[in-house]
């Protein structure tokens, strides 16, 4: 597995935690990023990985996954959570296929941005959850199951502490 630090370039070692400031650094970030820059540095991160590879993002993270499945070469599969800015790239196609997961109450994504996706690509799957944004955070505070809607992927920390907690582990 490899996470690709995205922004090092801006900020060596920059790491986000969940505070309001820290958000606003991550998206300002995230605008000063370009695209090419980021499908290259998916590119060499693929490339360092043996096959089959599999890409996922979350947020941010979930519109590089997009890109990363139409410029990407490499790469078996990739699933995208709440990628917002998918929507700067609906005119590139995924070459790989992609899964596409949204919460219908993100007030970050309007749901017409996540309706042009379907229009545009109408052979992408596109699942929309009764959830905000974020409903697959390993967050402890929502690793409750009540918190994920019924049917939404579970993120694996969330899974093995919910596990542990439970003594199965």
């Amino acid at each position: 597995m490899i996470a690709p630090s995205f922004y090092d370039r801006i900020e060596p070692g920059f790491e986000a935690d969940y505070s309001q400031d820290a958000i606003a650094k991550g998206v300002k970030y995230s605008t000063e990023t370009p695209w090419d820059q980021v499908a290259g540095d998916i590119q060499a991160a693929v490339d360092a990985l043996a096959p089959a590879v599999f890409v996922t993002g979350f947020c941010w993270g979930g519109a590089a996954t997009w890109l990363a499945a139409c410029r990407c070469t490499g790469i078996s599969a990739a699933s995208a959570f709440y990628g917002r800015r998918i929507s700067e790239l609906m005119d590139e196609t995924p070459k790989v296929p992609i899964i596409l997961h949204f919460g219908r109450h993100d007030a970050s994504i309007p749901m017409e941005k996540v309706e042009e996706i379907r229009d545009t690509h109408p052979d992408v799957p596109v699942h929309v959850y009764d959830a905000g944004h974020g409903f697959v955070s390993d967050r402890p505070r929502r690793l409750s199951p009540r918190r994920r809607p019924a049917g939404a992927p579970a993120h694996p920390a969330a899974v093995h502490e919910q596990r542990r907690r439970a003594g199965e582990m």
